[in-house]
Order: structure tokens, then sequence, then C-alpha cells
């Protein structure tokens, strides 16, 4: 049955009213999806490009570069330096004994 034919032409213009309201809230909704959905998708494969970019860099920096010998750029331990190069620990304020 009809709205207007039970209710009046008021009640009938307020469901029409609900009605276009929530094909809209529908439309939205779907929209973002969408537009969810292509974002995901184009930052996915900018993501993916930038990594083969990279890959295919370090490939090529590697081909090109001998991998020189590490160098030991920390202290050794005092096991190996020897007794007389060695400097005894001092104090720097006296002690008050």
């Amino acid at each position: 049955m009809e709205v207007a034919e039970i209710y009046g032409s008021d009640a009938a213009a307020r469901r029409g009213g609900q009605l276009s309201r929530n094909r809209q809230r529908r439309l939205q909704t779907s929209n973002r999806k969408r537009n969810a959905a292509i974002a995901l998708e184009k930052n996915l494969r900018i993501a993916a490009e930038r990594l083969a970019e990279r890959k295919l860099a370090a490939e090529r920096a590697a081909e090109h570069k001998v991998e020189p010998e590490p160098v030991e750029t920390r202290k050794p331990p005092d096991s190996t330096i020897p007794e007389s190069a060695r400097q005894p620990n001092r104090r720097l304020s006296p002690s008050p004994n």
C-alpha cells in the first residue's frame, strides 16, 4: 500500500526524503569503498615499484663493488695490549684516608 493513501501527503513526503537520504548514504558508502580499494591498489603498486628499484640498484652496486676487508675500529681487549704499553689506573682526586 502507498504511504500517501494511508497516512497522507505529508507522511509520503517525509518517507520520500528518508528514501532519498538512504540512497545517497548507500551511494556514498559504495563510493568510499571503491575509492579506498583504488587507493590501496595504487599504494601497493608504488611500494612494489620502489622495492624493485631498490633491489635492482643494490644488485648493480654489488656487481661494481668489491667488498673491502672489515676494519677493526673497536679498541682491542686488554689481554692483547703488552704489559709495557699499559698505563696504571690513576685517581683524579686524592682519597680521604
